[in-house]
């Protein structure tokens, strides 16, 4: 029974650390966010409808081995290369299920934001909500901090009356 909890324990750990997270936010959040954004330009370029400018096979490799494309003489990267400031983009060693859950994430951050006439977005009202709302027009309000009102001048008129009594008895 020992020797069964043992394998267990040394073999779960292993098997759990092959298994990589593949949420696309988080991988991007992780391996790109330091130098890219998806709206603006940071250190690298903006990311915005990446894969309508370059094939995915081009930005894999890009992504997982820039300095052998730059040093190759591929005109995109040597251009990128020189447009950033000679800045080498470090290899990312990315595994294809994990390029493609970036790709998704960006192509996904990259469609139109549905633009509101009201820029301030408001939860929708619940009927619930609204018929517990307090209101100064309500009794509900009035009613309990009355006679909290009521009880507090009550304990301060109580705690002078004790006040005055043992002042009383000291002379």
């Amino acid at each position: 029974m020992n020797r069964i909890l043992l394998i267990i324990i040394f073999i779960i750990p292993f098997h759990l650390s092959g298994q990589e997270e593949l949420d696309g936010k988080t991988l991007f959040r992780n391996k790109c966010k330091a130098c890219h954004n998806i709206d603006q330009r940071l250190v690298g370029p903006a990311l915005k409808n990446i894969h309508e400018k370059r094939d995915s096979t081009w930005l894999f490799n890009f992504i997982n081995g820039s300095q052998a494309m730059i040093e190759a003489g591929d005109t995109a990267a040597v251009a990128l290369f020189s447009e950033y400031n000679q800045i080498l983009m470090p290899n990312q060693n990315l595994s294809v299920p994990e390029f493609s859950s970036i790709m998704s994430y960006i192509r996904s951050e990259s469609q139109p934001k549905a633009v509101s006439d009201n820029p301030i977005a408001r939860p929708e009202p619940s009927p619930v909500a609204a018929n517990i709302q307090l209101q100064f027009d309500n009794y509900f309000f009035w009613i309990p901090f009355t006679v909290f009102v009521i009880l507090f001048i009550i304990v301060l008129y109580y705690m002078t009356f004790v006040t005055d009594m043992a002042q009383g008895v000291k002379e």
